[in-house]
């Protein structure tokens, strides 16, 4: 593939998937409040009201976060203690992010 190709295939899907790419903005400017420091994070607020919305809209789990049984709380308490993580992918290129490993780099996904 010639990269002009490629170029013009993420163009053409930037231009189909343009609301994916609206609500990911619009996500990211309504938690500007909090992005610096995730202790102030609300579950009602932050989690319930915009989160929420970006898994369903961009993420495409709307059958995830619209189950009953969702703990709000454990994924509020969850996204605060990867503050370190998300500061350390927002100063990195995608593409060489290596996240943290550890005895608890997975325990989040098991307690929601």
């Amino acid at each position: 593939m010639q990269y002009k190709e490629l170029i013009c295939g993420i163009k053409n899907f930037e231009d189909f998937f343009w609301f994916g790419e609206y609500v990911y903005f619009k996500a990211l400017e309504r938690l500007e409040s909090v992005r610096a420091d995730l202790s102030r994070l609300e579950t009602n607020e932050h989690v319930k009201q915009i989160i929420k919305m970006f898994l369903i809209q961009w993420g495409r789990m709307g059958r995830t976060v619209d189950r009953e049984d969702l703990n709000w709380e454990q994924l509020t308490k969850t996204t605060t203690q990867l503050q370190r993580d998300f500061s350390k992918a927002t100063r990195q290129n995608f593409t060489r992010y290596k996240p943290r490993r550890g005895r608890n780099s997975n325990s989040h996904q098991r307690s929601l």
